[in-house]
């Protein structure tokens, strides 16, 4: 499960960037195959954040009610990864 831009498959892994104090990103759980073929906007069984640094906390990224995408909202300066994972599906988060 890869933490994308597009939920029909055409975006790409959430790149590194900053997102200001107020504005959000929002993001998508996708399924590829093994030739990197688009699958699915599957649901993902959860969502976090990783590596935090500075400011960032769990609470600025909350899940969709079908857990198909989050939205992070900046509150403070620092990084964080975002992981989406599904079972046994291999996971690759965002950039941070």
């Amino acid at each position: 499960m890869r933490v994308e831009t597009a939920a029909d498959g055409s975006g790409t892994i959430v790149p590194l960037q900053s997102v200001s104090s107020g504005s959000t990103i929002t993001v998508y759980a996708i399924t590829r195959d093994v030739s990197d073929n688009f699958v699915a906007n599957g649901a993902a069984t959860a969502w976090s954040l990783q590596s935090k640094t500075g400011g960032v906390v769990d609470g600025d990224l909350v899940a969709s009610g079908d857990s198909k995408s989050a939205v992070f909202t900046g509150h403070a300066n620092g990084t964080a990864a975002i992981y989406a994972t599904s079972g046994a599906l291999a996971t690759t988060n965002s950039g941070r």
